[in-house]
């Protein structure tokens, strides 16, 4: 019988070997033990990715991912089309759209000053896909 200790995973060490799932499960655990989020005296953004994309057991939080209480100044979410990685591989130039009208709502002066429109915004995305 296969013990599931034995599996290795996709996760490399600084030497280039396997991870065994064994090791990463502790990790995982100790972590999830540990981590105790604090409230950050700000406001916070989600780009959201489509909840159908992702696995389950990011789903299993909430609709904001556990995000939402974390900002004294709220949580935006900001709904993307894709799941995580396509929201950066083939998506990127609506996430820098929808970075751009983000940054000209809550700074308009600033964001003028600096003279960035979506046009070069798609440009710096492009630069993502390289």
């Amino acid at each position: 019988m296969l013990n599931p200790n034995d599996l290795t995973t996709t996760e490399i060490d600084v030497q280039g070997m396997s991870l065994p799932w064994g090791l990463l499960e502790r990790l995982f655990v100790s972590i999830e033990d540990s981590y105790r989020p604090r409230r950050l005296n700000s406001r916070g953004v989600l780009f959201r990715t489509d909840p159908r994309d992702n696995n389950q057991a990011v789903r299993d939080f909430d609709s904001s991912l556990g995000w939402k209480n974390l900002f004294t100044g709220g949580l935006e979410i900001i709904p993307m089309i894709g799941d995580h990685l396509s929201m950066i591989r083939e998506h990127n130039s609506i996430l820098a759209q929808e970075m751009n009208k983000l940054l000209q709502r809550h700074w308009p002066s600033q964001y003028d000053k600096v003279g960035i429109d979506a046009h070069e915004a798609q440009q710096v995305s492009r630069g993502l896909e390289t």
